[in-house]
């Protein structure tokens, strides 16, 4: 076996502590996120992925550490095989992410109904509408026509502050009042200034971000990804002697040239003696 280069292996050895790291502190973000979030439902995937993720990050930090440490090429085998399934692995899932964000958008367009839909019988998501109403200065989802198309009163989330007309337009929404004591209930139309804009190109916008951000995320894990299998290749091939770092040639057999004297071919009374080159074998 040759030897490995003290720098190399130092900086493999760097290499894979930073990447235990990175997995322990997933494992913590991921933790955090588990008893921060008590709706665990809808976030149960996201949370098993970050898990799996920061477990093989710990895993293989063990596996390369101790292979380089001790110089072993078993485990440097496998660490350099688990990364070169992984790159594949994160390449197709590149290409799928990057292939799924314009179908998504297409399919969230084509489907705005069903997604009113919702937000108009679930009682959650209209509280995270009008959230997001106040926060990004729209209105429904395709506008203020929304609540009416609902027959409900436009909420004050959708209301422009006072002295701001940039954005706005002025409509008329109905306003109930009663009365207890004389048992009376009328309704009256109101007329408020709410803003133009809908949140549906907004919410459209925050999927092709999510997207986005997954896409570089993945991106990073692929680039982490190749980077440890070509220093646990280069690592292996110097501790397995594949490699000369002097860069140094295959040896040759010698090879000598001797005179062979051959006597024919006459010609009148002169002969003639021929020569052979030979190679000497050892």
């Amino acid at each position: 076996m040759g030897k490995a280069n003290p720098c190399l292996k130092c900086f493999f050895i760097l290499y894979s502590v930073l990447l235990g790291i990175a997995g322990c502190v997933l494992m913590v973000l991921g933790v955090m996120a588990n008893n921060v979030n008590h709706k665990v439902g809808d976030a149960a995937a996201g949370l098993v992925w970050i898990y799996i993720v920061a477990v093989a990050s710990i895993l293989l930090s063990c596996l390369g550490t101790y292979g380089a440490y001790k110089e072993r090429p078993v485990p440097l085998r496998v660490f350099m095989s688990l990364m070169l399934t992984g790159s594949i692995v994160l390449v197709i899932g590149a290409v799928r992410v990057s292939a799924a964000a314009p179908q998504m958008r297409e399919l969230l367009q084509t489907h705005m109904d069903e997604v009113k839909r919702l937000l108009r019988t679930d009682s959650e998501l209209q509280a995270n509408l009008h959230a997001l109403e106040m926060q990004s200065q729209c209105c429904g989802v395709t506008g203020y026509t929304d609540y009416q198309e609902w027959g409900q009163q436009i909420p004050s989330s959708c209301e422009c502050p006072q002295h701001e007309s940039s954005g706005c337009v002025t409509v008329s929404s109905s306003s109930s009042s009663s009365s207890s004591f004389y048992h009376y209930h009328f309704q009256q139309d109101v007329m408020k200034q709410v803003y133009q804009q809908p949140c549906g190109p907004i919410l459209l916008g925050y999927v092709d971000e999510g997207f986005a951000i997954l896409l570089r995320l993945i991106v990073g894990f692929l680039i982490v990804a190749i980077l440890g299998f070509l220093l646990s290749m280069a690592l292996l091939c110097q501790i397995r002697g594949y490699c000369e770092a002097s860069g140094g040639s295959v040896a040759t057999a010698p090879v000598a040239t001797v005179p062979i004297p051959y006597m024919g071919l006459y010609k009148g009374n002169r002969s003639q003696e021929l020569s052979l080159t030979s190679t000497a074998w050892p």
